[in-house]
C-alpha cells in the first residue's frame, strides 16, 4: 500500500498537562502525571482513575470538557496563522461504542475559538486510534503542497 507522506505545519494541544502545545510537551518530557482516582467507579465497582485540567469544573460533562480542550487546541494550533480563507476541519471523536458525545457541540466550540471558518470535512470515531485514521483522511484529501512535493496539512483534534 502507498501511503502518502503529510507534513504538519502546525501543532495545538489543549491537555491537562498544558493549554498550549509547547508547556504540555514539557510537562510531558518532565514526567509529569496528572491521573488520579475519581468519584465515578468502573463495572467492577473500582474508582476509575482520570486526567484532569485544574482550572475545570469536575462536574463539567463530558461533550463540554472535549469541546473546551479542543478549543484551547485550536487556538494553539492557529495563533499564527495570518489567512483568513476557511480551513478544513477533521475531527477526531471519541469511538462509536464508547459514552457519548454532541459531536455537534463539539465542532460549534470549534468553530467559535478559531480565528477563521473552519469547513467540516469528516469525523473520525476510533476513539484513541482516532488520531491515526484522522491523519488517513487528511492525507487523503490535502492538496500538493507549494513548498514541497508532498501533501500537507493543518490538523487540530479534540483529546
Amino acid at each position: 500500500m502507498n501511503t502518502p507522506e503529510l507534513a504538519l505545519m502546525r501543532l495545538g494541544l489543549g491537555t491537562p498537562l498544558g493549554l498550549t502545545a509547547p508547556t504540555t510537551l514539557a510537562a510531558a518530557r518532565a514526567g509529569i502525571v496528572r491521573f488520579a482516582e475519581t468519584t465515578h467507579e468502573d463495572r467492577h465497582g473500582d474508582p476509575l482513575r482520570a486526567s484532569r485540567l485544574a482550572r475545570m469544573d469536575p462536574a463539567c460533562e463530558r461533550s463540554r470538557r472535549i469541546a473546551a480542550l479542543a478549543g484551547w487546541a485550536v487556538q494553539d494550533c492557529l495563533a499564527a496563522h495570518s489567512s483568513t480563507s476557511p480551513l478544513p476541519l477533521y475531527v477526531a471523536a471519541p469511538a462509536a461504542g464508547d459514552a457519548p458525545v454532541d459531536e455537534a457541540a463539539i465542532v460549534e466550540a470549534l468553530r467559535s475559538e478559531a480565528p477563521v471558518p473552519l469547513e467540516l470535512r469528516e469525523v473520525v470515531r476510533g476513539g484513541r486510534a482516532g488520531m491515526f485514521q484522522l491523519l488517513a483522511a487528511v492525507a487523503r484529501d490535502a492538496p500538493p503542497s507549494p513548498w514541497c512535493s508532498r501533501p500537507t496539512a493543518c490538523a487540530t483534534t479534540p483529546p
